[in-house]
Protein backbone atom coordinates (compact mmCIF):
# COMPACT_ATOMS: atom_id res chain seq x y z
CA UNK A 1 0.00 0.00 0.00
CA UNK A 2 1.35 3.36 -0.64
CA UNK A 3 -0.36 5.41 1.85
CA UNK A 4 1.06 7.49 4.50
CA UNK A 5 -0.51 9.65 7.07
CA UNK A 6 0.04 13.99 5.75
CA UNK A 7 1.18 14.79 9.05
CA UNK A 8 3.77 11.92 8.82
CA UNK A 9 4.65 13.37 5.42
CA UNK A 10 4.84 17.11 5.74
CA UNK A 11 7.10 16.33 9.34
CA UNK A 12 9.75 13.95 6.95
CA UNK A 13 9.64 15.98 3.81
CA UNK A 14 10.34 19.31 6.94
CA UNK A 15 12.86 17.38 8.51
CA UNK A 16 14.46 16.32 4.83
CA UNK A 17 14.24 19.68 3.49
CA UNK A 18 16.35 20.87 7.05
CA UNK A 19 18.78 18.56 6.69
CA UNK A 20 19.39 19.28 2.53
CA UNK A 21 19.56 23.02 3.34
CA UNK A 22 21.78 22.83 5.87
CA UNK A 23 24.32 20.37 4.01
CA UNK A 24 24.14 22.98 1.13
CA UNK A 25 24.62 26.18 3.08
CA UNK A 26 27.12 25.21 5.49
CA UNK A 27 29.93 24.64 2.66
CA UNK A 28 28.04 25.43 -0.19
CA UNK A 29 31.64 24.78 -2.05
CA UNK A 30 31.72 21.25 -0.96
CA UNK A 31 27.97 20.20 -1.58
CA UNK A 32 28.70 21.81 -4.96
CA UNK A 33 31.63 19.42 -5.22
CA UNK A 34 29.77 16.29 -4.36
CA UNK A 35 26.58 16.95 -6.20
CA UNK A 36 28.66 17.82 -9.46
CA UNK A 37 30.93 14.34 -8.11
CA UNK A 38 27.83 12.61 -7.92
CA UNK A 39 26.66 13.57 -11.43
CA UNK A 40 29.92 13.02 -13.40
CA UNK A 41 30.21 9.64 -11.88
CA UNK A 42 26.88 9.06 -13.53
CA UNK A 43 27.08 11.10 -16.73
CA UNK A 44 31.28 10.49 -17.13
CA UNK A 45 31.32 7.51 -19.16
CA UNK A 46 28.05 8.82 -21.28
CA UNK A 47 30.05 12.04 -21.53
CA UNK A 48 33.20 10.61 -23.37
CA UNK A 49 30.79 8.10 -25.03
CA UNK A 50 28.91 10.75 -26.41
CA UNK A 51 32.24 12.98 -27.52
CA UNK A 52 34.00 10.18 -29.31
CA UNK A 53 30.02 9.08 -31.17
CA UNK A 54 29.91 12.72 -32.00
CA UNK A 55 33.90 12.95 -33.37
CA UNK A 56 32.41 9.66 -35.20
CA UNK A 57 29.49 10.93 -36.77
CA UNK A 58 31.19 13.80 -38.40
CA UNK A 59 34.07 12.15 -39.77
CA UNK A 60 30.68 9.96 -41.41
CA UNK A 61 28.96 13.02 -42.26
CA UNK A 62 32.52 14.13 -43.66
CA UNK A 63 32.50 11.31 -46.09
CA UNK A 64 28.92 11.37 -46.38
CA UNK A 65 29.79 14.90 -47.89
CA UNK A 66 32.51 14.02 -49.71
CA UNK A 67 30.73 11.48 -51.82
CA UNK A 68 27.99 13.30 -52.75
CA UNK A 69 30.30 15.89 -54.31
CA UNK A 70 32.21 13.25 -55.73
CA UNK A 71 28.60 12.06 -57.26
CA UNK A 72 27.79 15.09 -58.42
CA UNK A 73 31.62 15.40 -60.07
CA UNK A 74 30.49 11.81 -61.81
CA UNK A 75 27.27 12.81 -62.78
CA UNK A 76 28.34 16.66 -64.58
CA UNK A 77 31.28 14.98 -66.50
CA UNK A 78 28.81 12.35 -67.53
CA UNK A 79 30.31 9.10 -65.88
CA UNK A 80 26.78 7.99 -64.59
CA UNK A 81 23.47 8.66 -65.47
CA UNK A 82 20.72 10.92 -64.07
CA UNK A 83 18.92 8.08 -62.62
CA UNK A 84 22.10 6.54 -60.63
CA UNK A 85 22.97 10.04 -59.62
CA UNK A 86 19.26 10.64 -58.50
CA UNK A 87 19.16 7.18 -56.54
CA UNK A 88 22.74 8.05 -54.95
CA UNK A 89 22.08 11.23 -54.48
CA UNK A 90 19.04 10.48 -52.01
CA UNK A 91 20.35 7.46 -50.63
CA UNK A 92 23.51 10.42 -49.36
CA UNK A 93 21.32 12.90 -48.60
CA UNK A 94 19.39 10.94 -46.14
CA UNK A 95 22.76 10.07 -44.91
CA UNK A 96 23.15 13.28 -43.93
CA UNK A 97 20.10 13.99 -42.50
CA UNK A 98 20.57 10.63 -40.27
CA UNK A 99 24.27 12.12 -38.94
CA UNK A 100 22.98 15.92 -38.76
CA UNK A 101 19.85 14.57 -36.45
CA UNK A 102 21.99 12.06 -34.26
CA UNK A 103 24.88 15.15 -33.89
CA UNK A 104 21.97 17.26 -32.39
CA UNK A 105 20.70 14.95 -30.07
CA UNK A 106 24.33 14.59 -29.06
CA UNK A 107 24.61 18.29 -28.22
CA UNK A 108 20.92 18.28 -26.65
CA UNK A 109 22.68 15.93 -24.22
CA UNK A 110 25.64 17.08 -23.15
CA UNK A 111 24.18 20.75 -23.03
CA UNK A 112 22.24 19.03 -20.30
CA UNK A 113 25.23 17.99 -18.69
CA UNK A 114 26.43 21.26 -18.72
CA UNK A 115 23.53 22.96 -17.04
CA UNK A 116 24.01 20.90 -14.28
CA UNK A 117 26.73 23.37 -12.64
CA UNK A 118 24.64 26.26 -13.45
CA UNK A 119 21.80 24.27 -11.73
CA UNK A 120 23.61 23.65 -8.63
CA UNK A 121 23.99 27.09 -8.73
CA UNK A 122 20.45 28.37 -8.34
CA UNK A 123 19.64 25.42 -6.08
CA UNK A 124 22.10 27.07 -3.65
CA UNK A 125 20.58 31.20 -4.25
CA UNK A 126 17.31 29.80 -3.89
CA UNK A 127 17.77 27.82 -0.51
CA UNK A 128 19.51 30.67 1.36
CA UNK A 129 16.08 32.54 1.20
CA UNK A 130 15.07 29.24 2.98
CA UNK A 131 17.77 28.66 5.61
CA UNK A 132 15.47 29.33 8.65
CA UNK A 133 12.17 27.15 7.92
CA UNK A 134 10.65 25.64 10.33
CA UNK A 135 6.96 24.96 8.58
CA UNK A 136 6.10 23.94 5.20
CA UNK A 137 4.05 25.95 2.77
CA UNK A 138 2.68 26.09 -0.70
CA UNK A 139 5.43 28.32 -1.56
CA UNK A 140 8.34 26.81 -0.28
CA UNK A 141 7.27 23.21 -1.33
CA UNK A 142 6.77 24.21 -4.93
CA UNK A 143 9.93 26.32 -4.97
CA UNK A 144 11.87 23.40 -3.51
CA UNK A 145 10.43 19.92 -4.82
CA UNK A 146 9.91 18.41 -7.64
CA UNK A 147 7.83 15.16 -6.56
CA UNK A 148 7.76 13.30 -3.73
CA UNK A 149 7.27 9.60 -4.42
CA UNK A 150 5.80 6.98 -1.50
CA UNK A 151 6.84 3.84 -1.92
CA UNK A 152 5.31 0.90 -0.94
CA UNK A 153 5.63 -0.25 2.73
CA UNK A 154 7.78 -3.25 3.27
CA UNK A 155 7.19 -5.06 6.49
CA UNK A 156 10.35 -7.37 7.55
CA UNK A 157 10.38 -10.91 8.66
CA UNK A 158 10.40 -9.09 12.34
CA UNK A 159 7.52 -7.70 11.95
CA UNK A 160 8.88 -3.85 11.28
CA UNK A 161 7.43 -1.46 8.92
CA UNK A 162 9.41 0.68 7.20
CA UNK A 163 7.95 2.99 3.67
CA UNK A 164 10.47 4.16 1.52
CA UNK A 165 9.53 8.47 0.41
CA UNK A 166 11.78 9.61 -2.30
CA UNK A 167 12.40 13.46 -2.82
CA UNK A 168 13.35 14.95 -5.83
CA UNK A 169 14.44 18.64 -5.81
CA UNK A 170 13.88 21.46 -8.63
CA UNK A 171 17.67 21.62 -9.95
CA UNK A 172 19.39 19.34 -7.90
CA UNK A 173 17.12 16.07 -8.10
CA UNK A 174 17.55 13.38 -5.65
CA UNK A 175 19.94 13.80 -2.75
CA UNK A 176 20.81 10.47 -1.31
CA UNK A 177 21.46 10.93 2.39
Amino acid sequence: MHYIREDDLKALVLKNIQEVIQKTLSDPQQFSEDLLKKMNNDSQLSINRNLQQKQEIEKKLKETDNKLSRLYDDYYSEKINIRNFEKLSKKFQDEQDHCLKEIENINLVMSKQDDDLHNIEQWIDLVEKYKNITELDFEIVHKLISKVIVHEREVTDEGTVSQKVEIIYNFIGAIDE
